[in-house]
């Protein structure tokens, strides 16, 4: 029988292949593109406008690779449009592009937008200040203090889908609009980043997207007690606000796609994929449940 070296079976191959072409079709990929350079630490970047900056450190997400970056005299925040298994995302590196540009310097009265101050356009690499932020994804278990800023995150989500209808039901925001790209510090600014391309959406299925993301946010997050019973004040504070914009049925619909994908995860392979999909299985599935709960609870079901 054919399956991967993780042994996984044939059957199992074809949905995570329908899953990457879905998941390409929402982001872009590069095809019949040559083949991006990672960046690496060490590795020195003459960026246009910035100047030179060499990389401390990154981390390889499932459609990016970010990291650290020092100049001559500051510090930077370097993302490459490149994926786990180095395939590039053009269409993700231009929506992402459009999407600062038309957003400009500021969304409504209470988010800053992170500036992009320099691009590799041939590696698909922007440069941004490296700002030190918190995101709701990035707390740990110290939520205590982070209660208030996450309920400005989630009252920014809803100002955005007030203020960004276009009628009839719709509202014009893009597809990184997410409680994990938007982060505060500790002076109590809230900066915006990670945009993706602009995106025209029912309001209720934008407002679903981003209480599904925000209940899971948590998921990945380092380990500990959250992991089984996810922080009730932090996900209500980002999701509440966005609650009336939607309604349970898809806020439900999105949470299981989340977790169809994230078990499949296709970007992963061999040992890793064993062990991703074990941990879904086990803590993940609790924490799922979890957030479902929470989801009924928000929208008043038992």
């Amino acid at each position: 029988m054919l399956g991967g070296s993780d042994g996984t079976d044939a059957a199992t191959l074809q949905g995570d292949a329908d899953l990457m072409k879905r998941a390409n079709r929402r982001t872009g990929n590069g095809d019949g593109l040559p083949p991006l350079t990672a960046f690496r630490v060490g590795e020195e970047l003459d960026v246009p406008g910035v100047g030179v900056v060499t990389v401390e450190s990154f981390t390889q997400r499932n459609w990016s690779r970010v990291g650290m970056a020092a100049g001559e005299d500051r510090r930077y925040f370097v993302k490459q449009f490149i994926d786990r298994v180095g395939g590039r995302h053009d269409k993700g590196y231009e929506g992402d592009r459009v999407t600062q540009e038309l957003l400009g310097e500021r969304v409504g009265e209470s988010l800053r937008v992170v500036p992009i101050l320099g691009r590799l356009t041939e590696r698909l690499i922007t440069v941004s200040p490296l700002i030190p932020m918190h995101t709701i994804d990035s707390i740990g278990t110290a939520t205590a203090r982070h209660r208030e800023p996450a309920a400005k995150v989630g009252a920014a989500l809803a100002d955005i889908l007030r203020e960004r209808a276009i009628g009839q039901g719709r509202v014009a925001v893009w597809k990184g609009l997410d409680p994990k790209n938007i982060g505060w510090t500790d002076d109590g600014d809230l900066w915006l980043f990670d945009f993706g391309p602009p995106a025209e959406l029912d309001t209720t299925e934008a407002a679903a997207r981003v209480m599904a993301a925000g209940l899971l946010s948590r998921w990945v997050a380092r380990p500990g007690l959250h992991l089984v019973w996810p922080e009730r004040s932090i996900l209500r504070g980002v999701t509440e606000p966005v609650a009336p914009f939607t309604n349970y049925d898809l806020v439900h619909d999105e949470l299981r796609e989340h977790a169809e994908l994230r078990m499949r995860e296709p970007q992963r392979v061999g040992i890793a994929a064993t062990a991703t999909r074990l941990g879904l299985r086990t803590l993940g599935r609790i924490h799922w449940w979890a957030v479902e709960r929470e989801a009924r609870r928000l929208f008043a079901r038992t």
